[in-house]
């Protein structure tokens, strides 16, 4: 698998407040930003003291052809341990910080600000040996589904929001500021931001979801519980097994990694979920 050419988050801003230089029209801008996908190539390689190392993580690694996926992804990022991957990351994570916020800063100082929407989210996370995945964003476990999400809207207050919203109610966030009242799959966030409803996880009971690298592999998640069925679970990506069991359901409040299966007999979750499966 070929590692593709990546472009830094300082090209695409610099590219970014160039084409915004060029018009005195509305805009929309997309930017798809890549330095904290591996190998993680807009940054250095850092001096960290490693504990667990690639041999041996090669080791707990049956499946050959995902040990050869990790094995690639170690040498093309130039990390020799999981402990230096994940500083490479977050120092990835740093840089992108830093190149977004020259791009408000140049709408500040342009008086585009107050007139802009704008919005940071991400398509999945990272996993570093959770649940014998490395390196590979599928499995609906938290480390792959919880995301960060960041909006600025003009006229709307600051705030935390502690409920649970998904990546589907951007959408339906932005038709409402602009008065477009559309029936889709998402929640507009508008209200739980003003505090005309309660952040209390009464927005949104519950969050489905489809592992993307896997054939048949869904999940339900509420404020405290998650239950995951697999029927087919192997990773288009690194070839892994995706599951820890055809049916898995965690205790979130208790188990928060995600470590213990506790589930025993259907219920409420796995009817509800199946319901989904079915349409």
């Amino acid at each position: 698998r070929l590692s593709p050419k990546f472009i830094s988050a300082e090209q695409i801003i610099d590219n970014t407040i160039n084409k915004i230089k060029e018009t005195d029209k509305p805009f929309y801008m997309y930017m798809q930003l890549l330095d904290a996908h591996c190998p993680y190539a807009a940054v250095k390689t850092p001096k960290v003291k490693g504990k667990t190392f690639v041999k041996d993580v090669l080791k707990k690694i049956e499946n050959p052809t995902q040990r050869e996926y990790v094995k690639k992804r170690f040498f093309d990022s130039g990390t020799n341990s999981i402990e230096q991957s994940k500083e490479k990351l977050d120092l990835s994570i740093s840089f992108m910080d830093n190149q977004i916020g020259r791009l408000v800063e140049y709408l500040k100082d342009a008086s585009l600000w107050d007139n802009t929407i704008f919005i940071v989210i991400s398509d999945h996370g990272e996993n570093y040996g959770e649940h014998g995945n490395y390196f590979c964003r599928g499995g609906l476990y938290d480390p792959s589904t919880h995301i960060p999400l960041i909006m600025h809207i003009p006229g709307l207050p600051s705030k935390k929001v502690n409920s649970l919203v998904c990546n589907i109610d951007v959408s339906a966030t932005i038709l409402d500021y602009f008065g477009e009242k559309k029936e889709i799959d998402g929640k507009s966030l508008i209200p739980l931001i003003k505090g005309e409803i309660e952040d209390d996880h009464s927005f949104r009971e519950q969050i489905i979801a489809a592992d993307g690298f896997c054939k048949d592999r869904y999940s339900i998640r509420t404020k405290d519980r998650k239950l995951i069925i697999t029927d087919s679970g192997k990773c288009f990506l690194c070839s892994m097994e995706h599951s820890d069991g055809k049916i898995e359901e965690y205790d979130l409040e208790k188990d928060p990694f995600e470590l213990n299966n506790i589930y025993k007999e259907s219920g409420k979750l796995e009817k509800e979920l199946r319901a989904k499966m079915a349409q």
